[in-house]
């Protein structure tokens, strides 16, 4: 007979310890799941799980709203030096503040702890509709999770005294500048709408007519998607992280939970006060400078085709003596333009820097790593026993991938939905 040691015995437990954990918590069973690349996510994840999230980046190119770009008409190219990252349930907590219009005859309460507001009062005549702003439209910009081109639903419910409240939201371009409204719901009902690139704020309002009295207690939410669901709070505080780079990049890819940043590419932007080099030669005149420290990636000349932006100029491979242009090569640039001395093409960079429209070129670079403060990320907790709560999370910049751990609840829906989607029962 064979008779375990000490050790022996205590691999048997911790083994049968795993099975049981495997057999009596079925809940915290997932499979590993990536979502698509998209600026904000939303997915349903195992509670309390790690989440992890990768961030892609990429210099912005803003051209010129008329004409062709060019050095007269040039383009605006901007890095990253910043990123935030917000982490939400499903409902975004766009309504946070409070305005009332002034001597409508409607007064609001501050939020409850569960996100709802208590509107009450009596509309006075001399008003055609009294309103209370659930926003300050002056002073509030937009959530940072309105994506534009991503679609939302919001939906409005109340409770007590309703008169006809209606909740509506007018998108704004400036202060004085105001877009159709893009929807106007009442109790239990919800609207679809895609947010657009021109409009940096909105004002949330609820309002009902001259003479009507309220007193309700009312509820918003959005959330990401085309379909309504049932009410959740909104988190309403430390939702959003600012992850400082340190510098300004111009293209990487950031492990969020390590902190490890991969850069791709960098940028300069010219100010006239480098160490140029005169290389004057033909009607177009040479200038050369060190752009980096950082080996550009190219082929085994060390050019670079079509990857590099210019705000100013062409971008080329090669000296051609008919049009001002840029070359990159190795770890500097030659610029070809039409200023005759060293000094006149330095005062032109300092010109343009000054003016708000600096010369500036982005440009890849073989990839290096540099280390910023890392920012794990855990799935949130369930608000009841069985649902699957689900994670909103977005970025400032770039597009977001998570690997998470998939709810069973939620792949099983999938699985059903899937299956009434072919004609199954």
């Amino acid at each position: 007979m064979k008779y375990l040691d000490s050790n022996g015995l205590q691999k048997l437990r911790d083994a049968d310890s795993e099975r049981m954990n495997r057999l009596y918590k079925p809940i915290e069973c997932g499979l590993w799941t990536k979502s698509e690349k998209r600026q904000i996510i939303g997915i349903c994840p195992v509670a309390n799980t790690e989440l992890k999230t990768t961030l892609d980046f990429h210099f912005t190119e803003i051209f010129p709203t008329e004409g062709v770009k060019g050095v007269n008409n040039p383009s605006h190219i901007t890095g990253v030096s910043n990123v935030v990252i917000g982490h939400l349930g499903k409902n975004i907590p766009a309504l946070t503040t409070l305005k009332a219009h002034d001597g409508s005859g409607l007064l609001c309460e501050s939020a409850n702890e569960d996100g709802s507001f208590r509107i009450y009062g009596t509309v006075d005549a001399n008003y055609a509709e009294g309103f209370i702003n659930l926003n300050d439209p002056n002073t509030d910009l937009c959530p940072k999770c309105l994506i534009p081109g991503e679609t939302y639903t919001v939906s409005f419910y109340t409770q007590g005294n309703d008169p006809g409240l209606v909740l509506a939201l007018f998108p704004r371009l400036t202060d004085n500048h105001f877009l159709t409204s893009r929807f106007r719901i009442k109790n239990k009902q919800s609207a679809t709408f895609t947010w657009v690139e021109d409009s940096p704020r909105a004002w949330y309002r609820v309002q009902t007519t001259t003479g009507k009295t309220a007193d309700a207690i009312v509820k918003a939410q959005i959330e990401l998607g085309t379909e309504a669901t049932e009410y959740e709070p909104a988190l309403r505080t430390n939702y959003e992280t600012t992850i400082s780079l340190g510098n300004t990049y111009y293209g990487g890819t950031i492990d969020v939970s390590s902190g490890i940043m991969t850069v791709t590419y960098n940028g300069k932007v010219f100010t006239g006060n480098e160490d140029w080099v005169d290389g004057a030669d033909g009607d177009y005149y040479c200038y050369y400078t060190i752009i980096s420290p950082v080996a550009l990636s190219g082929d085994a000349l060390g050019k670079v085709y079509t990857t590099e932006r210019c705000s100013h100029f062409t971008v080329l491979n090669h000296t051609k003596l008919t049009e001002q242009h840029i070359i990159a090569y190795g770890n500097k640039i030659a610029v070809y333009a039409t200023q005759t001395t060293l000094e006149a093409f330095k005062s032109w960079l300092s010109e343009q820097y000054n003016a708000g429209t600096p010369v500036t070129i982005a440009y890849p670079v073989k990839p290096y790593t540099v280390q910023l403060t890392p920012y794990p990320m855990n799935a949130l907790p369930q608000v009841d026993k069985y649902s699957p709560r689900v994670n909103t999370i977005y970025s400032s910049v770039g597009n977001l991938q998570v690997e998470y751990l998939k709810s069973p609840v939620r792949s099983s829906y999938e699985i059903q939905q899937a299956i009434l989607a072919q004609g199954g029962v």
